[in-house]
């Protein structure tokens, strides 16, 4: 998923799922529970994929709110989400450099994250359905994984 393309079709109106389902070529599923499961994430050690989630710096979180890009914001959640099962339930633990996705546990409680907060809450427990990458970036050079040029 391109990040900015991803924020371009929000303010054009598309909900998180049709954004979705452009990139991934899936839909969405519950994954019950899986916000409160514990992961392990690399140098801090096993926490929930609630609170994973929240120390993201991966989207600008001043996209949400009334600019129209919340959409967006829960599209990078449920991508995240994705990813981060998917890395972890073997076993692994998470790396937090941008090798897998960039956290840092400095951002999980601030309130200028509200948003990207909003984001985690409204989309809770969902991840993409199916055996898909869960890949994004923030530009993509013009290609996309499922999509192309």
């Amino acid at each position: 998923m391109s990040q900015y393309g991803a924020r371009g079709r929000a303010e054009d109106g598309q909900k998180y799922d049709k954004i979705l389902k452009f990139y991934y070529k899936v839909g969405v599923k519950d994954q019950s529970g899986l916000d409160d499961k514990k992961i392990c994430v690399q140098g801090v050690g096993d926490m929930k994929m609630g609170d994973y989630l929240k120390g993201l710096g991966e989207m600008p979180p001043s996209w949400g709110g009334s600019n129209g890009a919340q959409e967006a914001l829960k599209a990078q959640a449920i991508a995240a989400r994705t990813y981060a099962y998917r890395y972890t339930k073997s076993g692994k633990c998470i790396c937090t450099t941008t090798s897998c996705q960039y956290f840092s546990s400095s951002l999980v409680n601030r309130s200028d994250r509200k948003n990207w907060y909003d984001a985690i809450k409204d989309t809770k427990n969902k991840v993409l359905d199916g055996d898909v990458s869960a890949q994004y970036s923030s530009t993509t050079g013009g290609y996309i994984n499922n999509v192309g040029w």
